[in-house]
């Protein structure tokens, strides 16, 4: 299980190949989340649910395949933005 960031600061997780992304956070620091395919277009229905580092329950499953090229955009992205920001705190 690997966390990391979407463009807008929420919290994603890659896990088995598959990346979901924060629904809701739960009682005792359960945190749900939810395939990333079923904000896109509700195609898929796959939940699990998270406590630290830990899976705690996983529901449904996923109606795809997982993308293994998907993990590697997101922390391309998230480099990208980390050196941009470096250099622009440079020049200011």
């Amino acid at each position: 299980m690997e966390f990391l960031k979407s463009n807008r600061g929420a919290v994603k997780i890659v896990f088995e190949g598959y990346i979901y992304l924060q629904q809701k956070k739960l009682a005792n620091g359960v945190v749900s989340f939810e395939c990333e395919k079923r904000r896109n277009n509700g195609e898929c229905k796959a939940k699990i649910k998270v406590r630290g580092e830990d899976l705690v329950g996983r529901f449904n499953d996923h109606s795809h395949g997982p993308d293994p090229t998907q993990k590697e955009v997101l922390k391309a992205l998230q480099k990208m933005k980390r050196l941009a920001a470096i250099y622009n705190s440079r020049i200011s």
